[in-house]
């Protein structure tokens, strides 16, 4: 089952059943699985055998988004990765994370041709989008020019 497209009573969006809280922090919403992070549980809720929420809301995660870019170009197939999450940058070197709440480090590399970079304590919000540009360094190339000896 799969909840409505609109939004729902905490910000959601998918229209389902109900948020089941509780001030611990401990209820049904607060705690279930939401892996496809539509704001739907994975499972439904049993309050008794005949009172069943089969779409029980929680707040799910956002967006992690953004631009690689080296010397003001795109960088292709950059390797962006996080805890939970990866993906690679597309042909214009944007690329999207799809995160649970939270504080995320991320870390970008594209070698052997750029240095990596790394992005500390990224904040990712329900149902938001938050954007984080890259910019890699690239290694020095060129051609090296001399005599090799064997000594």
């Amino acid at each position: 089952m799969t909840g409505t497209p609109s939004m729902n009573i905490i910000g959601g969006p998918y229209q389902g059943g109900n948020f089941w809280a509780n001030p611990s922090g401990t209820g049904f919403s607060q705690t279930c699985i939401d892996n496809d992070i539509n704001g739907i549980c994975d499972s439904s809720y049993s309050i008794s055998s005949v009172d069943i929420d089969y779409l029980p809301l929680t707040i799910s995660g956002g967006y992690l988004n953004g631009t690689v870019t080296s010397n003001g170009s795109a960088v292709p197939g950059a390797y962006i990765s996080t805890s939970g999450a990866n993906t690679t940058s597309g042909a214009n070197g944007t690329y999207s994370l799809i995160l649970p709440a939270g504080t995320y480090d991320l870390t970008v590399t594209k070698q052997p041709t750029h240095n990596d970079s790394m992005t500390a304590e990224i904040i990712v919000n329900p149902y938001n989008t938050t954007t984080v540009d890259i910019v890699l360094t690239q290694k020095p190339t060129g051609t090296i020019n001399g005599l090799v000896a064997n000594a």
